[in-house]
């Protein structure tokens, strides 16, 4: 029965896919409601959110070694002299903001389904519903279209 259920929710990512790619606004979200009211795929998941522990603001936290915005601004796009950063530790910002990728793309990933719906709620302009089905979404794009 799993299969069948597997099938079905392929299908309709497919026609949520299709219908939003055509401008099916109204199909889109009927499908996107369709796949989000099937049976959780994998009941352990709650398992991995609490394994991923940390909040939106843990994921969204810059990197001390990157140039702010204020710097920007300021002239040259760099940060000044006095913050300037090794070698090593450059290294190491840029490996911890691929593990940061990898998490949001994790987060992405296990959130597509409520995450369609959203968008396709978005589209026909139903922004309370929006926020109210992405609420608890962890991931970069969810979290963008809920606020």
């Amino acid at each position: 029965m799993d299969v069948g259920i597997e099938a079905l929710r392929r299908q309709l990512r497919e026609a949520v896919e299709e219908c939003s790619a055509r401008g099916l606004v109204f199909s889109a979200k009927w499908a996107a409601e369709q796949l989000c009211s099937l049976p959780a795929a994998d009941a352990g998941s709650g398992a991995d959110d609490a394994k991923e522990g940390g909040d939106v603001a843990a994921l969204s936290v810059g990197d001390s070694a990157t140039p702010t915005l204020k710097h920007r601004l300021r002239g040259a796009g760099r940060p000044p002299a006095s913050a300037a950063v090794p070698a090593e530790a450059e290294a190491e910002a840029g490996a911890e903001s691929e593990g940061r990728r990898e998490r949001w793309q994790r987060l992405d990933a296990d959130e597509r389904d409520r995450m369609a719906l959203g968008k396709s709620l978005f589209d026909v302009r139903e922004f309370e519903r929006v926020a109210f089905m992405l609420q608890g979404c962890r991931g970069p794009r969810a979290v963008f279209l809920r606020l």
